[in-house]
């Protein structure tokens, strides 16, 4: 894989997108690879979000978990 030849082909793909819901789709990517390593997100959900969160963890560090096809099967009636 040539990179160089790739990040070329983005460049110019995307000096040709003209429509502002594009850009605006292109600018929240960009800007999510500028904040890795932040904990930007954690700042924006709630103690009790965290805590589900941090309980899901546990859950499933401790096997409490299920499998893809237990979790279609039990919403099969949604889906």
């Amino acid at each position: 894989m040539d990179l160089q030849a790739d990040i070329n082909w983005i460049k110019s793909r995307i000096d040709g997108i003209n429509d502002p819901a594009h850009i605006q789709v292109l600018k929240s990517i960009v800007s999510s690879f500028s904040k890795e390593g932040s904990n930007e997100a954690w700042e924006e959900i709630t103690s009790d979000e965290i805590a589900a969160i941090d309980e899901g963890i546990q859950q499933a560090d401790s096997g409490e978990t299920v499998t893809h096809a237990e979790m279609k099967n039990r919403f099969k009636k949604w889906l």
